[in-house]
């Protein structure tokens, strides 16, 4: 792996972790509405600045078209998050939605006959076990009337 690669995923980590223990906190005392639309209020402009000090171009017209999609998905998922961390252990919500986000490309991968080495696999069989342990370890029937 790359130094940069990994210095990046740490940093990315370590800012989303950061993220997750301040909404969390938040989420005690706020709104998911007001959470979500506060945070993306503040991102929009940093990462736009970020973009314009490091000389990165306008994207292209489709590609912006995915970065909407990616927009509504992260703000749709945030709020979930936020829901989850009021209702529920900040810790464990988040936790649990770091593993399951970190999931879906490598299963999208797999999907496209991208296949993982034998030690993946390995972490993969680790994390589902991580996921059971964080929902208490327990097989419980999840009903809908109790995700509102």
């Amino acid at each position: 792996m790359h130094p940069i690669s990994a210095a990046s995923g740490i940093l990315a980590a370590i800012c989303w972790g950061s993220s997750d223990f301040v909404s969390g906190t938040l989420a005690r005392r706020a709104s998911t509405y007001t959470i979500v639309s506060g945070t993306n209020m503040i991102s929009v402009p940093v990462m736009a600045s970020i973009g314009l000090l490091s000389g990165e171009s306008i994207p292209a017209l489709p590609n912006m078209g995915w970065a909407a999609l990616a927009g509504v998905a992260a703000g749709v998922g945030s709020g979930a998050m936020y829901r989850g961390m009021n209702r529920h252990s900040a810790g464990t919500t988040a936790s649990m939605s770091g593993l399951v986000s970190a999931a879906l490309p490598v299963m999208v991968s797999i999907a496209l006959h991208q296949r993982p080495e034998a030690l993946q696999y390995l972490g993969f069989a680790i994390a589902l076990i991580a996921l059971w342990f964080l929902g208490g370890g327990t097989f419980t029937r999840i009903r809908v009337r109790d995700i509102r």
